[in-house]
């Protein structure tokens, strides 16, 4: 409210005397223009510039116009730590709130370039920032108290080496986590390799115990369907057993491997008469216990194949996804009838949905399709 006085009263000031100025200026040029005697005998240019000079000093004395007095004021009141030095860092001049320089801040000055603005703390006082301003002809110096903030970065810098313990435990942890997923993801896969094996060898034994008599052609030729049967299943023991030996010291299995691998299961149908070729398009490698589940799905296909009249198997294997593979089989032979409807092919889905994975069968006259869709192993 006294501002507001204050204010009103000054403006009122300034339009009473602004107001007397302008009527004696308009008095005169009207009286110059009408050539009265006693305005026609001045000197115009003089009066208006007595005038306007009047005019100047009415201005700065209300405030209109800053003056230097006034910018002196308003340094007074500024409740900053706040000095001007000159060039040899001499004060010339501070705020009344400004406290003594602490110790080293003229030697700082004195290592620093003056043409440009620059923070820095000494050692004497670290919870003092100064601030330094060229200026023509020296440099202002501002202090700011920082103890607050220096109190919060010694809290952050606490927190921070907190923090990095944790994450140093969180790692470890993990490391210790990987460790043990890595060694019960091998043991589960020498848990199912020696559980196929031990089917497959018992297939075996059966197939050899119920062998024909060789009496005429027909037992003849059966018995060489079980025993190329009894050949797949030995192949299929040979290549499911390299895997776990292959899993030791290896990080997993890319598409170098597995393309070898898959030429060698092609070399072995061929020699029973089935003709087999593959595609591997994988871009990243492969845990070692999902090459043994697509191993298996790949022989299951294999062996339903091996019921048809002149089979021929093409195996696609992809990415789907970031964390997923797909495995893409098809069956050509010259049967005439849908393979999808066949006694083996029931006995293909149930050995697929004993395989845990998502899969697709697809048939008709001569031909069945397969796909299988399962997550890579630790994604």
């Amino acid at each position: 409210m006294k501002l507001i006085i204050k204010a009103s009263f000054r403006i009122q000031r300034f339009s009473g005397t602004a107001a007397l100025v302008l009527l004696g200026g308009a008095f005169f040029a009207i009286s110059y223009a009408l050539r009265v005697p006693w305005a026609w005998r001045l000197n115009f240019s003089l009066v208006y510039c007595v005038l306007c000079v009047v005019a100047m000093e009415i201005c700065l004395d209300c405030g209109v116009v800053p003056s230097y007095h006034d910018i002196a004021g308003i340094f007074d009141t500024l409740p900053l730590d706040l000095k001007v030095l000159t060039r040899d860092l001499q004060e010339v001049y501070a705020t009344p709130v400004s406290k003594p320089m602490p110790v080293g801040v003229r030697e700082e000055l004195r290592t620093q370039a003056h043409s440009r603005a620059h923070a820095f703390v000494v050692a004497s006082d670290p919870d003092v920032m100064c601030r330094a301003f060229p200026l023509l002809g020296g440099s202002a110096l501002l202090a700011q108290d920082v103890s607050d903030l220096n109190e919060l970065n010694r809290e952050l810098a606490h927190r921070r080496m907190e923090l990095q313990r944790q994450n140093e435990l969180l790692a470890a942890d993990y490391d210790l986590k990987t460790h043990l997923a890595d060694q019960e993801a091998e043991t589960l896969l020498v848990q199912d390799v020696d559980q196929a094996l031990a089917r497959a060898l018992e297939g075996m034994y059966d197939l050899l115990s119920s062998l024909p008599p060789l009496t005429d052609e027909s037992s003849s030729h059966e018995r060489y369907r079980m025993l190329q049967r009894a050949k797949m299943l030995v192949a299929y023991c040979k290549r499911k057993g390299s895997l776990t030996l292959a899993q030791h010291g290896e990080s997993g299995f890319d598409r170098d491997r597995i393309q070898l691998i898959a030429n060698e299961l092609a070399s072995d149908l061929r020699t029973i008469d089935i003709d087999c070729a593959s595609i591997i398009a994988i871009r990243r490698p492969m845990h070692a216990s999902t090459v043994s589940a697509l191993y298996d799905c790949v022989y299951d296909f294999a062996f339903f194949a091996y019921t048809t009249d002149h089979p021929a198997l093409m195996y696609h294997l992809g990415d789907h996804d970031r964390c997923s593979v797909e495995l893409r089989a098809a069956l050509f032979s010259n049967d005439d009838a849908d393979l999808s409807q066949t006694p083996a092919a029931q006995e293909l889905e149930s050995a697929l949905q004993g395989r845990n994975v998502a899969y697709r069968l697809e048939g008709e006259p001569g031909q069945l399709r397969m796909i299988v869709l399962m997550p890579r192993a630790g994604e």
